[in-house]
């Protein structure tokens, strides 16, 4: 599950993801920076990789995201979502991001900007195009 992590480097979230037993979150794309106030449910920073860029300021193209494994498409798109809001349904993303500070059942009402928007149809169109479940 994510918990509180506030402007931790590459490394240090890595260490910190393997000491809790937590799967590494991004670090296979690059994780540049991020965090989330779990307490609060406020962000006050929103992820980017290296790899791909910042889904909430940039326009995702297919040929960057097609290579990526369907786990870290997963990761991408719900992370967007958690900070965005959203409350997760299934157990596994209950205990793979938390509910902490959400605000909304339905996908459809999470506030997402139009990059974010854009970013997770095509990642979802991505998904079902490598048969991701």
């Amino acid at each position: 599950m994510i918990s509180s992590v506030t402007r931790f480097g590459a490394t240090a979230l890595l260490a910190s993801a393997l000491l809790s037993g937590a799967r590494p979150l991004g670090i296979a794309l690059g994780l540049m920076f991020g965090s989330i106030a779990a307490a609060s449910g406020q962000t006050t920073h929103k992820n980017c990789y290296e790899q791909i860029g910042c889904p909430h300021s940039r326009y995702f193209q297919k040929s960057e995201i097609r290579h990526i494994s369907c786990q870290l498409l997963r990761d991408v798109r719900n992370i967007v979502y958690k900070q965005n809001g959203y409350c997760f349904n299934t157990d596994a993303g209950k205990k793979d991001y938390g509910n902490e500070g959400c605000r909304y059942q339905n996908e459809a009402d999470v506030p997402l900007n139009a990059f974010e928007r854009h970013n997770i149809a095509l990642i979802k169109r991505v998904e079902q195009e490598q048969g991701c479940r």
